[in-house]
């Protein structure tokens, strides 16, 4: 009875995610498409280039204008450029050289453009699309404005810590106080994952857990799952995740034992390059873990570990600055040191590890 309420209860989760019947109605089809984004991952005071890409999907583009909106104490030169023709099916490139001046916890980039409507071609491409619908489809599009406006916002963290740097995962902006040497700038540094709550990390892992008994007795179920469209794998991933988050709070709230019992039924169920952000997250996590209960040989080796798994992976800056900390606060300034050369190498630009290998350089 609990494996077929199990059932229904996940079917009623995937029935939940369908879009409502008139989702389903013909829509104008996209005519032109606007993408813009940084072209690497910029810094304080470094040239970086914004690339935006313009397509003419349908029909050609007349007087299209591309403007660039910076926060209000940056500078350019030309923050507009102009391309009076492009032809259907095809794209144009533009490109402009920024330089961050200063920090900023958050922000964005807009870049926005004005073009004039192809209404002509689009109504040709509706009436042989949708022909049942094409006709009030055609009125709508003779009622649009002569010029189409879109726009494309780049975010975007400035911090004082780590330099300019895109919003995406690999950006860990936590820092341990607690932990830190009489001279470093800053404790050591973890990720936390902001975006998961952790009653929602509680319910991921509960329900992955039940999942996983329920399969356990009634293999079946695994294919019952999938043809209604939900996937284990996410379930998993999801589960991984929670453990990660639960163990992040245990952490902040001083409960080393059960953040290092969470971490390693993380690492015991994932495999290093299953997921090679959430490995290093989680061992080095666990390294600080160990690290508070004053296992300091423990934690080293921890830190070592982590790093070995995955050399070269941008997260490893903060794994290797962490080891160095490790090395300050037992006053081994020269193996502190040869680590923080090693994570600059990995970011030549992190701002307090810039200042901090400066320091005792």
């Amino acid at each position: 009875m609990q494996t077929k309420h199990l059932a229904g209860f996940f079917l009623f989760l995937c029935l939940l995610t369908l879009p409502p019947a008139w989702a389903f109605t013909h829509s104008i089809p996209e005519w032109y498409r606007l993408s813009a984004a940084l072209k690497e991952s910029p810094q304080v005071g470094v040239p970086v280039k914004i690339l935006a890409t313009l397509t003419a999907v349908i029909g050609d583009l007349k007087d299209s204008k591309l403007t660039l909106s910076l926060p209000s104490t940056w500078k350019i030169d030309q923050p507009s450029q102009q391309l009076p023709l492009l032809r259907e099916g095809s794209s144009h490139l533009f490109s402009w050289t920024i330089t961050p001046p200063q920090a900023s916890p958050v922000g964005s980039i807009i870049c926005s453009v004005i073009v004039s409507a192809s209404k002509e071609a689009v109504i040709r491409r509706v009436k042989t699309d949708f022909p049942l619908d094409g006709v009030s489809m055609a009125k709508q599009i003779v009622a649009w404005p002569d010029q189409q406006t879109r726009a494309v916002d780049i975010p975007f963290a400035l911090l004082p810590e780590e330099g300019f740097y895109p919003l995406t995962e690999n950006m860990w902006t936590s820092y341990d106080d607690r932990l830190k040497p009489a001279n470093a700038k800053r404790g050591p540094t973890f990720y936390q994952d902001s975006l998961i709550t952790p009653y929602q990390a509680q319910t991921d892992v509960e329900m992955f857990d039940r999942l996983t008994s329920v399969l356990k007795t009634n293999p079946e179920m695994a294919s019952t799952l999938q043809q209604n469209g939900i996937s284990l794998k996410k379930k998993e991933r999801d589960f991984l995740i929670g453990l990660y988050v639960l163990a992040t709070q245990s952490y902040l709230k001083g409960n080393f034992e059960t953040t290092r019992t969470l971490i390693k039924r993380l690492e015991d169920l994932q495999k290093p390059d299953q997921n090679p952000s959430l490995s290093i997250a989680a061992g080095n996590l666990r390294a600080l873990a160990l690290l508070s209960q004053g296992l300091r040989k423990q934690a080293e080796d921890s830190f070592r570990n982590v790093f070995y798994q995955h050399r070269k992976h941008p997260l490893q800056r903060y794994v290797l600055r962490n080891l160095g900390l490790l090395m300050l606060g037992r006053s081994d300034v020269n193996s502190a040191r040869e680590m923080f050369r090693l994570a600059l190498q990995l970011k030549p630009t992190y701002t307090i590890l810039k200042q901090e290998f400066e320091a005792i350089k």
